[in-house]
Order: C-alpha cells, then sequence, then structure tokens
C-alpha cells in the first residue's frame, strides 16, 4: 500500500485526468478531498474503482438530465410542429371558403341579371298581348314551382313588391280570365293552354302564400 504523501499525489493526478475527460466541473469537486478512514484503507486499485464509479455515476446522471432536457425539447417541438399544420389547414380552409363564397356570388349575380332579362322580356311580351299587338301569352321561364320563384322574387325588392308582381300575374292566368285570351285557337289548343294556366295559377297561389 502507497504511503499517504503518495496516496495524495496519485488522488490529486487522477482528479485532474478526470477534470480534462469531464471539463471543469464543480460537480465532480466532491471525489478528490482527502482520504476518509474507509478510503484510507482502500489499495490504489480499489480507490482507482472508486473513484473511477463515481466519474461514471455522475456521468450517467448528466446523461439522464441531458436527455430529458432533449425530450422535452422534441415534444415542444412536435407540439409547434402541429400546432403549425393546424393553423395552416384552418388557413386553407378558410381560403377555399372564400373561394367557394365568391364563386357562388359570381353565378347568383350571373342568374339575377339572366332572370331580370327574362322577366324583362316577359313583361314586353305581356304588354303586346294586352295592347292587341300579340296574340300569343307569354310564359315565365319557368317549368315548375321551384324555378317561378327565382324568376318573379327579387331579393334586392322589399316583400311587398315582390307580392306585386306574383298579383299581377295570378290575375292574368287565372283560368277564367286566361280563357278570353285563347278563344280565337281551335279547341283543342284552347284545353291545352287552359290546363298549364290552371297549373301555373297553382304555384302563383302558393308563392303568393309564402310571401303573405
Amino acid at each position: 500500500m502507497r504511503g499517504s504523501g503518495d496516496r495524495s499525489a496519485w488522488n490529486e493526478r487522477l482528479f485532474e485526468a478526470m477534470m480534462e475527460d469531464e471539463g471543469q466541473d464543480p460537480f465532480y469537486t466532491q471525489f478528490y478531498e482527502q482520504p476518509t478512514s474507509s478510503s484510507s484503507r482502500m489499495t490504489d486499485e480499489e480507490y482507482r474503482q472508486y473513484m473511477v464509479s463515481g466519474m461514471n455515476s455522475r456521468k450517467r446522471g448528466r446523461h439522464a438530465v441531458f436527455q430529458d432536457e432533449l425530450d422535452q425539447e422534441e415534444e415542444a417541438q412536435r407540439k409547434e410542429e402541429k400546432k403549425r399544420k393546424k393553423q395552416q389547414e384552418k388557413e386553407e380552409k378558410e381560403r377555399q371558403q372564400r373561394i367557394f363564397d365568391q364563386l357562388q356570388g359570381l353565378r347568383k349575380e350571373k342568374e339575377d341579371q339572366d332572370h331580370s332579362k327574362a322577366y324583362n322580356a316577359y313583361q314586353t311580351q305581356w304588354q303586346q298581348v294586352e295592347a292587341g299587338t300579340h296574340k300569343n301569352v307569354p310564359w315565365p321561364k319557368a317549368s315548375s314551382a321551384a324555378e317561378l320563384r327565382p324568376f318573379l322574387v327579387r331579393t334586392d325588392l322589399s316583400r311587398d313588391e315582390n307580392r306585386k308582381r306574383v298579383r299581377l300575374e295570378q290575375k292574368r292566368y287565372h283560368p277564367d280570365k286566361f280563357m278570353h285570351r285563347v278563344t280565337h285557337l281551335a279547341a283543342k289548343e284552347q284545353t291545352r293552354l287552359v290546363k298549364r294556366a290552371t297549373e301555373l295559377s297553382s304555384w302563383l297561389n302558393d308563392l303568393w302564400s309564402e310571401l303573405s
């Protein structure tokens, strides 16, 4: 067994080697102490193993702390990436909705223009019929009750104004009154047109009820 002086010198060299390996960290200074009564009874090899074991234990502890910090950082990055993707998806959904709304608006505007143009032409024909310059009765551009509504009812008009438009058509296509407009036609054609006027009159009555 080495003497106390040799032991101290040897411990100092071992500690310096540890410090070079680990960096000068006060964390390790506890290993460089004067030998205790227990350590003074160790052989050089036992003491070396004791010091190395302590060093390895500290290294494992520091590695665990480092790994924990790394895991936390990676978890934070995953959460941030998930949040970023969610925000991107939200923005993309909003962008697509804006495009859809714009297209819907353009389509609605085009439909309104088409209905307005058709309605104006229809009214011009009726004016000619009522003035006696034209005998053929015009019909609304609608083949069903669902199509009749957008032809007559405009969203930019008040309810009362739309009701007046519907009321005018009710008077024109009332079966009894309409019969007088087709008396110049053959009986078979009269029957066909009166039947059509009766169906249209029913649609107009339903539309009137909706606006009431």
